[in-house]
């Protein structure tokens, strides 16, 4: 008797619920494809399926990279270079008595490595001919674009088709729970149905 009072109040207040209209179908299935796994799952797939159709269109267009990079170096492996004067006016043949004297001074040829370089590059790349690799690509991904389409209707329709065959089942247990209460005289407003599991 217990047991009977308690799912009868259980049923009387998810029926109070529906009555209320707080849950119909429309609700119902919103509440299903926001929170679904399996259908989040083929949502994903397909978003990322139209990235990747746009990923392949935009394999027609040119790509551009730029490339910079510096170097430090903190011990230059060629410093400044100097010659002695001397040295030079010693590898000239001057005649007799005109040979100038040694003065003992450097000149500098080369101010050696800087500690910092830098490399710029920028390549442009366009294609024109590619034997129809990129044509194909954008077919490829369109189909499999519609695959994962019609793979996430016939998953929405499959789990619509369930969630109104579980909903018919709920009222028709409904029913008939109250219908053998008294005997086909029944109402389904919760009021009366209190008063009458009640009485």
């Amino acid at each position: 008797m217990k047991k009977l009072f308690l799912s009868a109040t259980f049923l009387i207040f998810s029926t109070f619920a529906f009555c209320n209209a707080s849950y119909n179908f429309g609700v119902l299935r919103e509440a299903m494809n926001e929170s679904n796994p399996d259908l989040l799952k083929l949502k994903e797939e397909y978003s990322q399926s139209l990235l990747d159709v746009k990923d392949a269109v935009a394999g027609f267009g040119p790509t551009i990279d730029l490339q910079i990079t510096g170097t430090y170096l903190t011990n230059v492996p060629l410093d400044a270079v100097y010659v002695n004067i001397d040295d030079i006016v010693g590898a000239i043949k001057w005649p007799e008595g005109i040979k100038p004297a040694a003065t003992g001074q450097r000149i500098k040829l080369y101010d050696g490595m800087e500690n910092t370089y830098y490399n710029f590059g920028l390549s442009f790349q366009q294609p024109i001919w590619t034997w129809g690799k990129l044509t194909n690509a954008v077919k490829l991904y369109k189909l499999i674009s519609e695959i994962k389409l019609t793979q996430l209707e016939s998953e929405q329709q499959k789990k619509e088709t369930e969630l109104e065959i579980r909903m018919i089942t709920l009222w028709k247990s409904i029913i008939f729970k109250f219908i053998n209460i008294k005997y086909l005289n029944i109402n389904l407003c919760p009021e009366n149905l209190i008063s009458e599991i009640i009485s």
